[in-house]
């Protein structure tokens, strides 16, 4: 994109709509990368998921890949996934443990720190030519940070530091960690990987848009309500509310309410808890919570409220049915959606084993919700680049917005109040 167009950005947002552009020019998804993903704090992985020396899992920050692996040290280093000789990507693999990373096309070989260890034909290089194992190491990612064992990453030296980033979504990571008894998750498998032809900013806007299921999902609903109680299917206790709460009126939906910042950051209130309120597992569950914390505080800790949460540009973690869900642009018009299930210590195995069953049921490829949503986010983008209006809108509840002390708005849950801060986030990200 021209610095010509780079200035016009700000008039494709205005309060309750934006331009089509913003979803469909090659242009302005380029400026993405640079000024939203280049300079964001982005979910990188868990430390969990990297627990001994020499594990690793590779992902991505925008277009960076990206490598996050355990040192030799104990410390967390996240590298830029390709080798400083003729730069091939070096590790295909999503996950693994290893001594070293080794370049499949000329062998130049890294240490798990990012220094490169051997060079095989470092003889016949020039005199002149520096192989030194820093300069011609694999190049690190500017700034890492963690917080409760969620590891975040920033391509830029610059900019504000992780925490107040967080801001108030510091909570919704308290509440994920508070959750387990023994106060910590763990990530202990792999994934589910899904691509879309459609642009990135579709699925943010669908994670906390709670005027779509009963329209988007009413096939999956109305199966869900007409499944008879103790057949296989309702086994999965947590997947079936969740599936019955999507056929839900308006009212329900605006009981569960949203709350969202200037940041991009937002939340959604709870559909349903984890395990049956009363039942055995919810009974054996609050008792683990009660003597961790005590009743007090335990109470405290199951009061707190909420399904989606949003950090912007691009992560999203579910509380009741722990998982989280991160996009990656990959174009203008194509991304793709990666989803990982995490484990409460110390909780009942029934309520871990029914996070999996979820995923399966609503979030895997093959799941009858994710499956709607996809071809939503595609038939958006269709439309998009059709004849017709150049303007989306977002002017849902606009007048209903109620200022919270903490510095974001809260409004009841068919608002597109979070859509609208999203953004106004994205507006100050691509013009500063």
């Amino acid at each position: 994109m021209s610095e010509h167009c780079a200035s016009q950005i700000d008039k494709l947002i205005e309060a309750d709509r934006v331009h089509r552009d913003v979803y469909t020019a090659p242009g302005i998804f380029d400026l993405e990368m640079a000024r939203i993903f280049g300079r964001s704090w982005i979910w990188i992985g868990h430390a969990s998921q990297v627990a001994s020396i020499g594990d690793f899992v590779t992902t991505r920050i925008g277009r960076q890949p990206v490598i996050m692996v355990r040192h030799g040290d104990g410390q967390i280093k996240v590298l830029i996934n390709r080798c400083r000789h003729r730069g091939v990507r070096l590790c295909a693999l999503d996950r693994g443990n290893t001594k070293q990373f080794r370049c499949p096309y000329h062998g130049w070989t890294y240490r798990t720190d990012g220094t490169l260890l051997t060079e095989p034909l470092r003889d016949v290089f020039a005199k002149d030519f520096d192989l030194d194992e820093e300069r011609m190491g694999l190049t690190k990612v500017a700034r890492v940070d963690s917080y409760r064992g969620f590891v975040f990453a920033n391509l830029t030296p610059g900019g504000a530091d992780l925490m107040p980033n967080l801001g108030p979504m510091k909570a919704g990571i308290d509440d994920i960690c508070d959750r387990a008894p023994e106060g910590e998750i763990a990530f202990t498998g792999g994934g589910f990987k899904q691509q879309f032809d459609a642009n990135w900013k579709f699925w943010v806007e669908n994670m906390i848009d709670l005027d779509h299921p009963r329209f988007a999902h009413v096939a999956a609903s109305s199966a869900a309500r007409g499944m008879e109680p103790g057949s296989d299917y309702v086994t999965a206790r947590a997947a079936n509310r969740v599936l019955n709460a999507f056929g839900a009126s308006s009212e329900f939906w605006n009981k569960t309410g949203v709350w969202a910042n200037g940041d991009g950051h937002g939340y959604m209130g709870s559909l349903a808890p984890g395990a049956e309120p009363d039942g055995d597992i919810y009974l054996r569950y609050k008792a683990a919570l009660e003597e961790k914390h005590g009743p007090e505080r335990a109470q405290e800790i199951l009061n707190v409220s909420r399904h989606n949460n949003l950090l912007y540009p691009n992560f999203n973690f579910q509380t009741s049915f722990q998982h989280v869900k991160i996009v990656d642009p990959i174009t203008v018009d194509h991304s793709e959606v990666r989803i990982f299930a995490f484990q409460m210590k110390g909780a009942p195995e029934e309520m871990n084993r029914d996070a999996i069953v979820y995923l399966n049921t609503v979030q895997s490829p093959a799941s009858i919700i994710q499956s709607d949503d996809f071809d939503i986010y595609e038939r958006q983008q269709q439309g998009l680049t059709a004849q017709g209006s150049d303007w989306v809108y977002f002017a849902r509840g606009a007048e209903g917005d109620v200022a919270e002390d903490d510095g974001g708005f809260r409004a009841v849950g068919t608002s597109e109040l979070p859509m609208r801060k999203q953004f106004q986030a994205w507006r100050a990200l691509m013009t500063e």
